[in-house]
This record gives structure tokens, C-alpha cells and sequence, in this order.
């Protein structure tokens, strides 16, 4: 999944992630607007905008990525 993750670089996507990641209230319940700033085999590292936050910047493992939604340019 790293190479797909790559290729998603400087791009902006929706995100889920799975459950026990959000027990952790790290991130917004449900899909995510994303962007995706470095990936590795094991590493995500994305940005996204918080309400009350403004931007926050996270590193997440790529096992907690569920889903990604591709937005159209």
C-alpha cells in the first residue's frame, strides 16, 4: 500500500481510519480531508484542518489508513 500512498504525495484525498485509531480522538470521526506530505513503508505523514486547531500535521502508521478517497482536480 506504501507505493499507492506515494503516489499521493502534495495530494489532497478523505481518509479513514480504523477504529481504535479514534479512540484516541486524534483525528475527526469519519472521512477526512486530507494531504498527504510523506509516506514510507511503515509512516504516513499528512496534514489537515482542525476547527478549533487550524492546521494540524500527523504521522500515522499506514496499517490505521482503512480507506482513501481519490478528489478529482
Amino acid at each position: 500500500m506504501s507505493k499507492i500512498l506515494q503516489s499521493l504525495v502534495n495530494q489532497s484525498c478523505r481518509m479513514r481510519f480504523d477504529e481504535e485509531w479514534y479512540e484516541d480522538a486524534v483525528l475527526p470521526v469519519g472521512a477526512t480531508l486530507v494531504t498527504v506530505l510523506e509516506v514510507d513503508e511503515q509512516w504516513i505523514k499528512i496534514s489537515y484542518q482542525d476547527k478549533k486547531k487550524g492546521e494540524v500535521t500527523k504521522i500515522v502508521r499506514i496499517e490505521r489508513v482503512e480507506g482513501i478517497e481519490l478528489l478529482k482536480e
